[in-house]
């Protein structure tokens, strides 16, 4: 007997085939009927950041429901998986000229519109009401609490954490004898902000690495019990304040996400040399082109060929090889400083120095970018300082006609050369350096695979 074919019922969804449920067409659907986007690891709708997703898993559910009955649950989880995908937008920019509020937005420039069509980063859970009064009550507690100046200096900072930017780079403490009322300060934040504000520590922020986590998506942190002695460290603090990049995000237990991975390194045979070294070769001993059961590639190169680490050894009879050099020289906080020309000693002293002042650790490992030469004059002060580490983006640090005194200087003061790297991607700044070498056994030096990290800090 011929098996009946099934015969799809009007109204029946065509995600549905009698059977199974197309995930892929029932997310396209999904999203025709449903202001829906994803990035940065949140959906967002035009009421801004989904902080539950119960409510879509009901959406979902009330579609898939009529045509399922064993495993809904694990089909929902599934669905909004794919729809992480389906609705993913990687290029989402927060709106700097406006303010979403509940019944609407409000412009700058004073303009209000009351249509909710377009989803949004956040929207505050407040009503917009040009015809509301001066808000005498708020103002009189604020009489209270602050000195004249300070009320319009607290209120117009209130008004800038209401715009999704960080160009004005602002921390605000208000500090007292406790018992004023100041805490009253932050429950009227925390009900004007809504989900796009969150209780905090300061303390908590400044030592545990996976504290900023909790902070994305969000305008303003709250801490009502900041701690009077000083804080341990500033640098977590620091990044959230003066930050206007991504940030690299830690949840502990998890992978790190928010990074930009700069590689900045030359590709090997078509790399640059410096005039006199052999250029990089590469011979083919097995082709599957042609036959062979696998591929199979011989090179051979120069150790100071395209992006390239020199050890003392290059110019110093005794000085180290690249084998018995510490990791610790190649990989680390970096910092990354533009400058053009010849790198007088006073040059030299202000390249450290701000990278210094930027982060001490990265002030070990200075990358200069730009057609940069470095002069014996700075090559001493760099000396002086004890940096591990100097890089630049030509084939040798020193004047090409003559390298070896600048060579001379550094690698006997011990810092090793990253030279050939190419920064014209990377903005001046801290990063995370990985340049190790080859671990060639008595060699003067060795290629490397050059790469930055900016983790926001």
């Amino acid at each position: 007997m011929a098996k009946q074919k099934w015969v799809r019922p009007e109204g029946c969804p065509l995600w549905f085939d009698g059977k199974n449920v197309n995930e892929a067409m029932f997310c396209q659907e999904f999203l025709t009927k449903h202001q829906l986007l994803y990035t940065e690891n949140a959906f967002f709708t035009v009421n801004g950041r989904m902080v539950d997703e119960t409510p879509l898993k009901s959406a979902i559910y009330n579609s898939v429901s009529p045509y399922m009955v064993t495993n809904v649950s694990k089909k929902i989880v599934s669905i909004i998986e794919l729809l992480k995908i389906t609705a993913y937008k990687s290029n989402f920019k927060p709106q700097e000229d406006r303010i979403h509020v509940a019944n609407g937005t409000l412009h700058l420039d004073g303009t209000f519109s009351e249509a909710k069509d377009q989803i949004v980063r956040s929207r505050f859970p407040v009503k917009y009401n040009p015809l509301a009064g001066s808000p005498e009550r708020w103002l009189h507690f604020l009489g209270e609490l602050l000195e004249p100046d300070d009320i319009l200096t607290l209120q117009e900072f209130i008004g800038y954490c209401l715009i999704p930017s960080t160009a004005a780079q602002k921390m605000m403490v208000i500090k007292g004898n406790g018992g004023e009322g100041k805490s009253q300060i932050g429950t009227v934040l925390a009900r004007l902000f809504g989900c796009n504000a969150k209780d905090g520590s300061i303390g908590k922020v400044s030592e545990n690495r996976f504290a900023r986590a909790d902070l994305e998506h969000i305008l303003l942190m709250i801490d009502d019990d900041m701690r009077l002695e000083a804080l341990k460290q500033t640098n977590y603090v620091k990044s959230i304040v003066t930050a206007q990049g991504k940030m690299d995000l830690e949840k502990k237990g998890k992978q790190s996400y928010g990074m930009t991975i700069y590689d900045i390194s030359q590709e090997v045979f078509g790399c640059q040399v410096y005039p006199g070294d052999p250029a990089p070769e590469r011979s083919v001993l097995s082709s599957m082109e042609k036959g062979d059961l696998y591929n199979l590639t011989a090179f051979k190169m120069c150790a100071h060929n395209g992006t390239h680490v020199d050890a003392p050894f290059h110019f110093l009879k005794a000085g180290k090889t690249i084998d018995t050099i510490s990791l610790e020289a190649f990989v680390g906080p970096a910092s990354v400083m533009e400058h053009h020309g010849i790198v007088s000693s006073h040059d030299a002293m202000e390249i450290y120095e701000k990278s210094r002042d930027r982060d001490p650790e990265a002030a070990k490992r200075i990358l200069i970018k730009g057609d940069a030469v470095v002069s014996p004059e700075a090559a001493k002060v760099f000396a002086s300082k004890g940096i591990l580490l100097l890089g630049n983006e030509s084939q040798t640090v020193g004047p090409e006609d003559a390298p070896m005194e600048v060579h001379l200087i550094l690698l006997g003061a011990g810092v090793v050369l990253l030279e050939g790297i190419r920064l014209a991607e990377v903005e001046e700044g801290r990063y995370f350096l990985s340049a190790a070498p080859l671990n060639l056994s008595g060699a003067d030096g060795s290629p490397c695979r050059a790469f930055l990290i900016a983790d926001g800090r």
